[in-house]
């Protein structure tokens, strides 16, 4: 899509109308619909709602966003989200949650709309995918817990020291108490430090779990919590993920 700089001082903008309900309405906000297009007087991505009258979602400021640059805008609706990509990249994520939506922003036909401006399109696609289900899991017999080790103070101290022996000996505990899953941080500093090492440590948790009918749900390369981990002894003294 390419669009003209601003013609005039009103507003100037142009893009897609998606779910609209009345697309021969007369004036520029009337239509019942969405409007995802860009502004090339204020230099941004817009997003809102039009139903006689307007509601700005966001105005997401992109400073290529000016008269004649071309971009790829592409725009996927799902219920009652709306996701934008500009030139192959997720810039807006956006939910219509207004109370008491009229069904009517449930469906409707696309078009193309221009205000103030000057605009070409070209390769515009449309697709429309079923309705995905999403499956269903029964949890009521996962009896879990995060773990490690006792010989570990966090999870980097979990794999830099890892035991065996310990493992197997807490994993059998587990089971005797009737537990069937664990969760375990990865995380990317020992990663780093010695990935050959990591995965024969995760390897070999993986066949101790096994052996004692336990799942593993791994937390990879977590480093959330501690904006600054460290790898070696310091992680003792609670400085990597606790």
């Amino acid at each position: 899509m390419t669009v003209s700089a601003p013609v005039g001082t009103g507003a100037a903008n142009a893009g897609f109308i998606v779910r609209t309900m009345n697309p021969t309405a007369g004036g520029p906000d009337s239509l019942t619909g969405y409007f995802i297009g860009f502004d090339t007087g204020a230099h941004s991505v817009m997003v809102g709602r039009q139903n006689n009258n307007w509601t700005n979602f966001i105005s997401y400021p992109v400073s290529t966003i000016v008269g004649g640059n071309t971009h790829h805008l592409k725009v996927t609706t799902n219920g009652t989200a709306i996701i934008v990509d500009l030139d192959q990249q997720r810039v807006i994520s956006v939910n219509d949650a207004t109370n008491g939506l009229p069904a009517m922003f449930q469906s409707g036909s696309f078009g193309l709309r221009r205000f103030g401006v000057g605009a070409t399109f070209s390769n515009i696609t449309i697709h429309t995918y079923p309705t995905v289900t999403s499956p269903s899991y029964d949890f009521s017999k996962v009896v879990d817990a995060v773990y490690t080790p006792s010989n570990a103070v966090n999870a980097i101290d979990f794999w830099e020291n890892y035991d065996p022996e310990i493992v197997n000996r807490e994993l059998t505990y587990a089971q005797t108490y009737g537990m069937n899953t664990i969760a375990v941080y990865l995380h990317y500093l020992v990663w780093a430090n010695d990935r050959a090492a990591f995965l024969s440590k995760f390897e070999n948790l993986l066949k101790i779990a096994v052996r004692h009918g336990i799942k593993v749900s791994p937390i990879f390369y977590d480093d959330c919590w501690n904006p600054t981990p460290q790898y070696g002894s310091a992680t003792r003294a609670g400085l990597g993920r606790a």
